[in-house]
């Protein structure tokens, strides 16, 4: 009560405070000067803490930013997530091409759990998180309404909270970083922060990463143009010159069969050099793939002037069987 605070309070040979009035003052006081002090205290630690992750922050963009291996710097993302964020697991999924969604580097996580993940299907948690475009994270992921398609490989994983933080360029997603712990982990606001100002520099590595790579091959592509250009310029015969296309041409395309066409005065298109690498292509001939100017998918091409790409050609329109084959 006031008067045992105040008899702990006062030297032994002092007289007691006028009244209880003064003494719950006193004691108001004095707590918030107490709470004042904490709260400075609170402040300093959340400072320095806030100024050790921006720090680290730094050091990790320049770390991953200084790298143009796009393999050195998913791995570089995915260990320093685990450490900035005392995460037991960590992985970077990427976006392909077909629009796949896999683990392009992953630590602590079975091959199991991560081909049960692939592709993120809604619900997940990670495909909220893209939606959302800031990074989300759920404790006690396993009982979860969002992991409901996957629950038995978290359970089999053994994890606790995931937290999983999109990575985009401008409207572009990337990919996803997501990080596990083992036991609960409350994300405060301040560690989302973190991670959402980690997964920004990482999309920017990865895409510098990525642009690098295909200028690379672009670079690779036109430096064989150029020399397969300068072969064909010291040929004099156009089937020493169809031939020669035939060769090079899997040295900047993957193909199964290649055939290079003239066109006629007449309006025939006539092969001059043909290879087939696999089944019904072996033993074409040049009579069997003669066709007119405008007529079937490559007298298209050649009336019109438009390169086509046709992933399924037996279904395009202008596709025409050529007689006597399949």
């Amino acid at each position: 009560d006031f008067t045992a605070a105040a008899r702990a309070l006062r030297p032994a040979d002092e007289e007691p405070p006028a009244s209880l009035a003064e003494l719950e003052t006193f004691l108001v006081a004095v707590a918030r000067q107490l709470g004042v002090a904490v709260h400075a205290d609170r402040l300093r630690a959340e400072t320095s803490t806030q100024l050790h992750r921006a720090e680290a922050l730094r050091r990790i963009a320049t770390d991953i930013g200084s790298k143009l291996d796009l393999g050195q710097i998913l791995a570089g993302v995915v260990d320093h997530a685990r450490v900035l964020f005392g995460a037991e697991r960590a992985a970077v999924f990427l976006r392909r091409s077909d629009g796949h969604l896999t683990a392009e580097v992953a630590r602590g996580l079975s091959d199991a759990y991560l081909a049960a993940v692939r592709d993120f299907q809604v619900p997940s948690l990670p495909a909220e998180a893209a939606a959302a475009r800031r990074p989300l994270f759920a404790t006690r992921y396993r009982d979860d309404p969002r992991a409901v398609e996957v629950r038995s490989a978290v359970v089999q994983e053994g994890f606790d909270t995931i937290c999983a933080a999109p990575l985009f360029d401008g409207d572009e997603l990337l990919g996803l970083l997501v990080v596990f712990h083992d036991r609960p982990h409350a994300w405060s606001e301040e560690e989302l922060a973190t991670l959402a100002g980690f997964a920004a520099q990482a999309a920017t590595a990865i895409k510098n990463a990525q642009n690098y790579e295909r200028m690379a091959r672009w670079a690779a592509h036109l430096q064989s143009i150029q020399q397969l250009g300068a072969r064909l310029a010291r040929l004099t015969s156009e089937s020493e010159i169809g031939a020669a296309i035939a060769n090079e041409l899997d040295q900047l395309i993957q193909y199964h069969n290649v055939r290079v066409y003239r066109i006629r005065a007449d309006g025939w298109l006539v092969p001059v050099a043909m290879r087939g690498l696999v089944g019904e292509f072996h033993d074409e001939t040049p009579d069997q793939l003669r066709t007119r100017v405008g007529e079937g998918i490559t007298g298209w091409v050649a009336q019109h002037r438009i390169p086509q790409n046709l992933p399924d050609a037996a279904h395009d329109s202008r596709a025409l069987t050529i007689p006597g084959t399949d």
